[in-house]
């Protein structure tokens, strides 16, 4: 689906979330951000992956660019565009869903 993926887990439906805007495609920053299972499952819908089991963080071994994203800004149905600020970070957003 446009826009957001998961790489690098078990399935299609698990792994670290990763977004394309401005025509870029980068991890979901999750040093700061407190993501629940209700913004999580935002994602999982997108993906056709049903909802959220489980959200965590993932440590990198160095900084990278990343998009940050409010969990609220997604939580409240508003367009990712207007919820995503570049980044730069060693932690990344990882999901699993059913």
């Amino acid at each position: 689906p446009g826009g957001v993926r998961l790489v690098g887990g078990e399935s299609r439906c698990a792994g670290d979330l990763e977004l394309e805007h401005q025509g870029e495609w980068r991890p979901v920053e999750c040093r700061y951000s407190l993501w629940t299972l209700k913004a999580a499952g935002v994602a999982c819908r997108e993906l056709d992956c049903g909802s959220a089991v489980s959200v965590g963080r993932r440590k990198e071994s160095s900084e990278r660019d990343m998009w940050w994203i409010r969990p609220d800004c997604v939580e409240s149905g508003s367009a990712r565009r207007e919820c995503a600020a570049a980044y730069s970070s060693s932690y990344s957003l990882t999901l699993t869903c059913s």
